[in-house]
């Protein structure tokens, strides 16, 4: 949420990690925590999600998307976020 801010999206872009976790069995070679690699994975789906985004908006418009995007986080989601996870 803390990225894409929308929740269905989010959702989404967790499971499509997920899946690819257990599909490509990358929990065998998995040296550190578990939660560490699933955090960091689902971090750069999300970039991921976000750069194809920009890409797809006019140049103009995608510089203010960003913009919103990156400094659009309110201190109550902020705070709601790391209630849920911490």
């Amino acid at each position: 949420m803390r990225f894409v801010h929308c929740k269905q999206v989010s959702e989404d872009l967790v499971s499509e990690v997920f899946f690819q976790f257990y599909r490509t069995k990358a929990y065998l070679n998995i040296s550190s925590s578990y939660v560490s690699y699933l955090f960091r994975a689902v971090r750069n789906e999300c970039y991921s999600y976000l750069k194809k985004r920009l890409r797809e908006v006019d140049s103009v418009e995608a510089s203010t998307e960003f913009a919103q995007l990156v400094h659009g986080v309110q201190p109550d989601e902020e705070l709601h976020y790391k209630n849920l996870f911490f």
